[in-house]
């Protein structure tokens, strides 16, 4: 507590600059649309004025270059593309009921290592136009977005249908989310576009109308998977690992939890990758934060724990080590966070959960221990609130978006729906206040 409270005076009334300057962030994208968009990474210039100057200078990049870190538009056209109408997915599956109202193997443990759920078959599903033979589904979610009768799941298309699948979608597989924590539907597809917009790859996501046997089955959110496919789109050919974090932490006690949902891409499952960001951690809260910085893309990490903040996503990584993904490859094999999961997003009533930076687990708090990290944190946040966070154009856009789906809700559900498309900009509105009172402009 004693160590938490010296680094929030530290930030908020300054201190001494220790250790050598650590880069801003990457550029930020200013489209608004749902596309991904070029930019290598940019080399950054030492900042001689210390931490308390305002502004690093960015050697540019030139057009096309391809890094690392580079965030690039999908080569193969994707359904994706277009998140500016409503897609129609048709599921026939004779077990359908059985298949809704199955339980997980561990509900809400997060220590359970394993699926929660096993893959099954459907009939036949239809995308738009496109029909598929069939395909594997499998539920998802085991503890808060539950479901026994309107479940989220995954389809993924193997062997022939495979290449009909990336065709029409970019990936061989659609995750389907059936908004749960959020009768907006709005928060989840709102908070990928707004990563995007700071430099950070993000999935890009739809809405979807389900029918299952021929009945409505509701409105869901459709989202592109983090896989290879994501990966290559993202950052160049994969060459490293990818790591979904829900509840995972950057301790060793949670390898085994790690390593279950390791995708490898190089076949390497020794996980040195990011035990050896965990070897640093500690030495970083001591303040010795280069070792750490050196094996992380400091920039896209920074500009993700600030959309975080701006987000008050307190169920993502920074804040709970969940609703992430962990990527270690590119050119230079550091780490990158990609997020998921976001549909609590400015939906927290507690100060708890809004007006602080999201410090206190192993990994933000190794991050905050200087002077030099904690002030180009507030720097980010800052750039993002002068040059994305346009709180006219944003309500503009949620209400368009609200005006698209108004006629897929349940009328039973529309009072409720109303209230948390309102809350939500609400809370867009006052967010900027919020991270003033504890957030002081650097």
């Amino acid at each position: 507590m004693k160590t938490t409270r010296m680094l929030w005076l530290c930030l908020m009334c300054g201190c001494k600059t220790v250790g050598p300057r650590v880069p801003d962030a990457y550029p930020l994208n200013p489209s608004s649309g749902n596309e991904q968009t070029s930019a290598a990474t940019p080399a950054f210039t030492p900042d001689t004025a210390g931490a308390q100057s305002s502004s690093v200078a960015i050697a540019p990049t030139p057009p096309g270059t391809k890094a690392g870190t580079t965030v690039t538009t999908a080569s193969v056209p994707s359904l994706f593309d277009n998140n500016s109408s409503i897609i129609t997915v048709e599921i026939t599956k004779k077990d359908w009921a059985t298949f809704s109202a199955s339980e997980p193997k561990a509900k809400c443990d997060f220590n359970y290592i394993g699926p929660q759920y096993d893959w099954g078959t459907v009939e036949s599903v239809k995308i738009g136009t496109t029909v598929f033979s069939g395909a594997s589904i499998q539920k998802r979610s085991a503890c808060e977005s539950f479901s026994d009768s309107k479940p989220s799941f995954a389809l993924r298309f193997d062997n022939d249908l495979k290449t009909k699948a990336i065709q029409l979608l970019g990936h061989s597989s659609i995750v389907l989310n059936n908004s749960v924590p959020d009768d907006s539907y709005l928060r989840e597809c709102f908070a990928f576009d707004m990563f995007r917009k700071a430099g950070v790859a993000a999935p890009r996501c739809l809405f979807a109308r389900v029918t299952v046997n021929g009945a409505a089955a509701g409105l869901y959110i459709a989202v592109e998977p983090i896989d290879a496919a994501f990966v290559e789109k993202s950052y160049g050919k994969p060459v490293g690992n990818l790591y979904e974090f829900a509840g995972e932490y950057f301790a060793s006690w949670a390898l085994p939890r790690v390593k279950r949902h390791l995708e490898t891409f190089s076949g390497d499952f020794s996980l040195h990758d990011i035990t050896n960001v965990m070897d640093t951690i500690e030495p970083a809260k001591a303040g010795d934060v280069v070792p750490l910085v050196n094996l992380i893309d400091n920039p896209s990490i920074m500009n993700f724990w600030a959309t975080e903040i701006l987000l008050a996503h307190w169920d993502g990584l920074m804040e709970s080590a969940t609703n992430s993904y962990i990527y270690f490859g590119g050119s230079d094999g550091k780490m990158r966070a990609i997020p998921w999961g976001t549909d609590y997003i400015l939906n927290a009533t507690s100060s708890v959960k809004t007006n602080h930076i999201y410090a206190t687990l192993d990994l933000p708090f190794a991050l905050s221990q200087t002077p030099v990290q904690k002030a180009a944190l507030a720097r980010v946040v800052w750039r993002l609130l002068d040059t994305q966070w346009q709180e006219p154009t944003m309500e503009s856009d949620l209400r368009l978006k609200a005006s698209l789906i108004e006629s897929s809700i349940e009328p039973t559900s529309l009072p409720a729906w109303r209230t948390s498309v309102e809350s939500l900009i609400a809370q867009m509105k006052v967010r900027r206040k919020q991270v003033e009172a504890f957030l002081p402009r650097q």
